[in-house]
C-alpha cells in the first residue's frame, strides 16, 4: 500500500472525529496533519490524554465488538499488501482504539484497524494505536468514516449495521441512517442482507461474497408461495457439499428453485455410453436444456456426438 494512500486514510479518520465535540456534537475544527510523538504503553494503569499515539504489545488489544471486519476470515493472502508495506516501511498509520475495562490483559479495543492488528500479530511486532476517549456512538462514527473508502464488503458492513442498530441506536433506524449519512431505505437493504436465513449464508463458502443485489434477489424469490422451504433445502444441500463455487453460481442454483414444485422437472433423457452405463442426462425445461455429466465418464468428441443425438430426441 503506497505511503500516499495510507496517509490519506489517516487524514480521513482523524477528520471524521475532528468534527465531534467531546459531547458528540458538531463544532470543533478538524485536527489535520497533527504530528504526534510515539509513546510506549506498558503499564495497564498508565494514564492517557484525550488523544495520544502509543506503541504496545498486540496481546493488549482486542477488536471493538462492533468493528466492520470479519476478523476470523482475514488471511495472509488478503493482507499481503499491508504485510509487505509494514515490513518495508513500518506501520505508518496508527490504528484507532480506546480503553477497554477488563480484568485481563487485553485492555485496548481497536475501533479502526483490524487488518493492522492482524498483520502486527502475524509479524509478531508491536502495534501503534491512536488512543482516544470515545463513546460507543463516537466509536461507530470513527470506524465508519475511517473505513468508508476501504475494501469493507457489503456483507461485513451489513453485519456491523445490524449489531450497532440495536446496541448503540436502540433500534432507531432513522437516527442511525442520519448518523452515517445514508438513506433509511439503503440502511434497510443492509439489514435485510444481514438477516438472511442461516442456511442461505452457509451455502456460500465466503459469506463476504453475498452482495445487496444477491440478497434482494434471494429474498424476493423466497416470497413466492411455497418457495422458501425449497430454497432453504437447496441451500442446505449446497452447504453440505462444501464445493468451491463462485457466489453468482451459488445464487443461480438457489434462485433456480423459485416456483418449482418437488419433482416438477422437464422432459429428461438419459444417454448411455458404449459400456451401457449412463454417460450423461439431458433435461429440457421451458427456457433451457440442462446437461448433467459424471466426472471422467466420456471424451469430448464422443460427448459432442451424443449431445447432438440427444437434442434431436428432445425436439
Amino acid at each position: 500500500m503506497a505511503d500516499k494512500k495510507l496517509k490519506s486514510t489517516l487524514g480521513r479518520a482523524i477528520a471524521g472525529l475532528g468534527s465531534l465535540s467531546p459531547s458528540g456534537g458538531e463544532g470543533s475544527a478538524p485536527r489535520a496533519n497533527r504530528q504526534q510523538p510515539i509513546r510506549y504503553l506498558d503499564a495497564m494503569d498508565q494514564s492517557i490524554d484525550t488523544q495520544d499515539v502509543f506503541e504496545m504489545d498486540t496481546e493488549r488489544c482486542v477488536p471493538w465488538p462492533f468493528h466492520n471486519r470479519l476478523y476470523e476470515l482475514l488471511t495472509e493472502t488478503e493482507c499481503s499488501d499491508l504485510i509487505e508495506s509494514i515490513r518495508t516501511h513500518g506501520q505508518l498509520v496508527p490504528a484507532i482504539g480506546r480503553r477497554h475495562k477488563t480484568e485481563g490483559r487485553a485492555d485496548i479495543e481497536i475501533v479502526s484497524g483490524a487488518r493492522r492488528l492482524w498483520v502486527a500479530r502475524f509479524l509478531k511486532i508491536r502495534i501503534k494505536v491512536d488512543l482516544r476517549v470515545l463513546t460507543d456512538e463516537e466509536a461507530f462514527v470513527v470506524s465508519e468514516d475511517s473505513n468508508r473508502y476501504e475494501d469493507i464488503t457489503q456483507y461485513e458492513r451489513a453485519i456491523e449495521y445490524r449489531r450497532v442498530l440495536g446496541a448503540i441506536f436502540g433500534g432507531n433506524q432513522a437516527r442511525m441512517a442520519a448518523r452515517v449519512n445514508i438513506s433509511a431505505g439503503h440502511l434497510s437493504r443492509f439489514l435485510a442482507l444481514a438477516e438472511l436465513p442461516k442456511p442461505i449464508v452457509e451455502a456460500f463458502p465466503d459469506p463476504r461474497k453475498i452482495t445487496l443485489k444477491l440478497a434482494a434477489q434471494i429474498r424476493a424469490a423466497m416470497n413466492s408461495p411455497g418457495a422458501d422451504k425449497r430454497i432453504l433445502a437447496v441451500a442446505s444441500e449446497i452447504a453440505r457439499k462444501h464445493e468451491p463455487t463462485e457466489a453468482e453460481a451459488i445464487a443461480r442454483a438457489i434462485l433456480a428453485t423459485k416456483g418449482r414444485k418437488p419433482g416438477s422437472g422437464g422432459k429428461r433423457v438419459e444417454i448411455k455410453g458404449p459400456d451401457g452405463a449412463v454417460a450423461f442426462t439431458l433435461e429440457k425445461r421451458s427456457r433451457e436444456v440442462i446437461v448433467k455429466i459424471p466426472k471422467d465418464r466420456i471424451g469430448l468428441a464422443q460427448l459432442a456426438r451424443l449431445i447432438s443425438e440427444a437434442l434431436g430426441n428432445l425436439s
